[in-house]
Parts: structure tokens; C-alpha cells; sequence
């Protein structure tokens, strides 16, 4: 259907993971801002930002043979926003032995628009062996640490970059209803798809939702893609 619609006041974060060299997954952000539209300069003020808040709120909380292999950011107002690229390779800090690649924890963010399916999350390659309770989940004091660590990661994200000024962490909202309901004919299966917010029908623009709150999970969570870049 073509590119994705503009989102004015929004920049997209890509940080860029790997196990022992090996691409890993991304861990995808997103952050409101208030100023004019920043450019390349502005949004490398911010990627600085972002290394140095790795080495010292995310670090600790993931093992030596993965890695922070850098991250990109974009300005999403326009097709010829603003754009960044860091290359800096971070590895993690936490002793112990490391667990299978897919293994990730999750961090839930809470909005306060309702609606029904998935809710705005993201994955983080943190924890090792230790750090698993007896029960099968994350030791309860590991959900803490790892939730006040993105939480302090992000608020330092918010501030002034150059000529531009984040105020908030937010999700971006590109589908919605009307959903269609499709039918294979050959094998009778059916699947929903998604409408474009933008689309014919669809309901207009873009949702911006500021995140209000932040919960890290007890669940060990898995990307299983990530196993077939082990």
C-alpha cells in the first residue's frame, strides 16, 4: 500500500543488538517532541544521548557476549525528516551464564486510550541463568532492577538535543478499525487484516499515545526469530 503515513512530532528509535557478533534483534522506540522538526545534527545530539545512557543504565543489566551494536533514529514528520546513525558496540556488564538468544524481558508501557488487541511494549535482551527464580520466571527483585533501569534509560532521553525538545515517550498508532475478515477459497481458512488508519474507510490520521507508566515483567519472554541468528 505504500510508505507509512507522516507522524509530525514523532522520531522512531532502532537500537540494534547482537550475541557474540551475531545480529541479534532491535528494540524500537518511539519520543514525542514539541520543537520545530530536528535535523541530522539535533538527532545526533540525541543517538549520543543514547550510547551513553547504555553504558550506564542498560549495561549492567545484560551479559558480555551480548552486545549494543548502535542504533539509528528518524524524524517521521516528513519523507525528508531528519535522520541519525550511531555505530557505537556496547557490550553488557552482568556476570553469569548467558541464556538461549531468543530470551528477553519485557517491559509493558500503559496509555490511556482502551482498545482491544496488543498493547505498546518492548523486548530487551537482558538477564542471565541467575537471575531465573526457582519458580520459572524472573526473580522478582531482576523485574525491578531491569524496569527502573529502561525507566531511567528514557527519562534521560527527554530534553533538548540541539535545537530540538523531547517531552515524552510515546507509541504510534498506524492501523485500526474497520478490520476485513479474508477467506481463503481453496482451504476455507480465514484471517483478519488490519486497516490502514489512513486508508479508504479506515478512520483518519495517525494515533500519537503518550506512555504513561511503565511495568516490567515477570514472564521470561522469547523472540524466536532471534534463534535462527544463533
Amino acid at each position: 500500500m505504500g510508505a507509512l503515513p507522516n507522524v509530525p512530532n514523532v522520531i522512531k528509535l532502532n537500537i540494534h543488538w547482537a550475541v557474540l557478533g551475531d545480529p541479534l534483534a532491535d528494540t524500537i522506540l518511539h519520543f514525542h517532541y514539541t520543537s520545530s522538526p530536528p535535523d541530522d545534527a539535533d538527532l545526533g545530539s540525541f543517538l549520543t544521548a543514547v550510547h551513553t545512557n547504555v553504558t550506564s543504565t542498560l549495561a549492567p543489566e545484560y551479559e558480555s557476549g551480548t552486545q549494543y551494536v548502535g542504533s539509528d533514529v528518524k524524524d517521521l514528520s516528513s519523507p525528508m525528516g531528519g535522520r541519525s546513525t550511531d555505530a557505537t558496540i556496547i557490550a553488557g556488564t552482568r556476570t553469569g551464564t548467558r541464556l538461549a538468544p531468543a530470551t528477553c524481558a519485557l517491559v509493558n508501557y500503559a496509555i490511556r486510550r482502551s482498545y482491544r488487541g496488543g498493547k505498546p511494549r518492548s523486548y530487551w535482551p537482558f538477564g542471565v541463568s541467575g537471575d531465573v527464580a526457582a519458580t520459572g520466571f524472573w526473580a522478582d527483585a531482576f523485574v525491578t532492577e531491569y524496569e527502573e533501569a529502561v525507566l531511567t534509560f528514557v527519562n534521560n532521553l527527554i530534553g533538548t538535543f540541539g535545537g530540538f525538545v523531547v517531552d515524552n515517550q510515546c507509541q504510534v498508532s498506524y492501523y485500526g478499525p474497520p478490520n476485513k475478515i479474508l477467506t481463503n477459497p481453496s482451504t476455507g481458512r480465514v484471517r483478519t487484516v488490519s486497516t490502514r488508519r489512513d486508508a479508504p474507510g479506515g478512520t483518519g490520521e495517525p494515533l500519537v499515545d503518550i506512555i504513561q507508566n511503565w511495568t516490567g515483567s515477570k514472564i521470561i519472554s522469547s523472540q524466536r526469530r532471534r534463534n535462527r541468528n544463533a
